[in-house]
């Protein structure tokens, strides 16, 4: 690869990886809500519809 070829890809990358964190904030896609109640959570998300995301992990 050339070195305009090189910055040329480095610069989308750049300029892809700055709007995938700007555009979010404007859209407002960025509400998550943390509850201790996680049963609670999924029947309000069921009932109207809305996605949810469960977050967990194992310690080993």
């Amino acid at each position: 690869m050339d070195k305009k070829l090189k910055s040329g890809i480095l610069a989308v990358v750049v300029v892809l990886a700055l709007a995938a964190m700007i555009i979010p904030r404007f859209l407002g896609t960025t509400e998550f809500k943390v509850t201790p109640h996680p049963a609670t959570a999924f029947e309000t998300a069921r009932k109207t519809g809305q996605p949810i995301f469960l977050e967990f992990y194992a310690k080993w």
